[in-house]
């Protein structure tokens, strides 16, 4: 095979591979090998650009995954296999480029595989389904892929969460004022999508239809100013309020605690990014992180508060983290949620896509940044085992190791206890969450 007919060669190699396995009976017919070269460097530029062809031994694996596509969807038994790269050419970009949100969608991801370089990134399909992914280069983590089971189905959607955001009140709205509109969308697919784990890769259509129900709870709506939730813990009155995050967090909403001192003197706690899903009449909270207030505390209370939640809590060989005031408004929640009669909580403790985006934004090591992620991982989830060695009544469903995610269910019988004993200061703040969620339902109950 002469070299000028390279994309023939790589053709005939997928070809070859994928009839071996399951279409032995299939046969080629090729009226001139010319024509086959063309059509071949034709649907090549159609699908991923001019540039493939020309950078074609760098990227000759992606070359192979879009011959992959022709010899899978075509129907080509005794036809000319020309004649099937055309059409298949055409039905593909008609499948995308007919479905507005998901041209979008896909361009954005193409951006975040590849750092701005979409040949890097291929995008497989099987009728409806598609699958994008990136191929890992030398010394390169390799990225999960992102799986639309159907393209159509997708598209509603995501015009549903378009849309849902038009009409929400979280500030993922102003990024529509700021920019022309498909590129406020691309913004926001390209940031929310970051917040997928590698399960909700595998199905990026739930993931978003778990998103949108974030944008559209009012779960919290009682506090969407702040609220006195409680007196006396810590020498200061405890505030609660359901805040609006911009798109480039991780959550719509979260959860912020401020503890206030009688000389004014204010620390703003730990904030609980986490979003609220309805799925079969009953609410799941998935607790995507709790990060520490970037709020200008003032320094000698929040060094005098750290010092008394020390104390009170006890210290843990196995489940070490070094800022305990994460404790506190991690049972402030949980208390909060039972209150609401929302039982199931999910933890994520990766999320792949912005471990990635690390990688290009602080130009470090692979290795750098694994122990970094390690680091904030096991910090994360040592949290929440750590606040279970201390309290009874909350089941693990799952652990990480099965399902990439932390599973808890609340029973109707939480207590908090060390070495067998209550902890009163540790269930104070579950009864001030608890109490501050019957209060809300009350006043909802009333305004009605």
């Amino acid at each position: 095979m002469e070299e000028k007919f390279i994309f023939c060669k790589l053709f005939f190699e997928v070809y070859k591979d994928l009839t071996s396995f399951v279409n032995k009976n299939k046969r080629l017919v090729i009226d001139d090998i010319n024509l086959l070269e063309d059509a071949l460097k034709n649907y090549l530029i159609n699908v991923a650009g001019i540039s493939i062809v020309f950078r074609y031994k760098e990227y000759y694996r992606e070359i192979k995954k879009y011959f992959e596509n022709i010899i899978n969807n075509s129907v080509y038994e005794n036809n000319n296999i020309i004649n099937n790269i055309k059409d298949y050419g055409e039905d593909y970009n008609h499948k995308i480029h007919s479905n507005y949100y998901t041209n979008l969608f896909i361009e954005a991801m193409k951006k975040i595989y590849s750092d701005d370089d979409p040949i890097g990134t291929t995008i497989s399909n099987l009728g409806n389904s598609f699958i994008i992914s990136r191929m890992a280069r030398k010394n390169e983590e390799a990225m999960p892929a992102t799986y639309i089971e159907d393209i159509n189905e997708f598209e509603k959607i995501l015009n549903n969460f378009i849309r849902s955001i038009l009409l929400s009140n979280t500030f993922f709205k102003k990024t529509f004022d700021n920019l022309e509109f498909s590129e406020a969308v691309s913004y926001t697919f390209s940031w929310v999508i970051k917040n997928a784990s590698c399960n909700d890769l595998l199905n990026v259509g739930k993931f978003f239809v778990k998103y949108t129900n974030f944008i559209n709870d009012d779960t919290f709506d009682a506090f969407a100013h702040p609220q006195e939730i409680g007196g006396g813990i810590l020498n200061s009155k405890l505030f609660l309020m359901r805040k609006r995050s911009t798109v480039a967090y991780e959550t719509p909403y979260y959860l912020a605690y401020m503890l206030v001192d009688e000389n004014n003197q204010k620390m703003e706690l730990p904030n609980i990014r986490l979003g609220i899903e309805k799925k079969d009449n009953e609410k799941i909270a998935h607790i995507i992180a709790i990060q520490s207030s970037q709020a200008d505390n003032d320094i000698n209370k929040e060094e005098n508060v750290i010092k008394e939640i020390t104390k009170s809590i006890p210290r843990s060989s196995k489940f070490r983290f070094s800022n305990p005031t994460h404790m506190v408004s991690l049972i402030l929640t949980i208390g909060l949620l039972k209150s609401l009669n929302i039982n199931k909580i999910e933890i994520i403790d990766y999320l792949p896509l912005r471990y990635q985006r690390l990688i290009y934004e602080k130009r470090k090591s692979e290795e750098e940044l694994t122990s970094y992620q390690t680091r904030l991982t096991n910090q994360n989830i040592f949290t929440y085992m750590r606040m279970l060695e201390n309290s009874k009544g909350i089941k693990i469903l799952n652990y990480p190791e099965m399902d990439q995610c932390l599973k808890l269910e609340l029973s109707d019988d939480i207590c908090f206890v060390t070495n067998g004993q209550p902890n009163e200061f540790l269930q104070n703040l579950f009864d001030l969450g608890y109490n501050a969620g019957l209060n809300s339902l009350q006043k909802s109950s009333y305004g009605k």
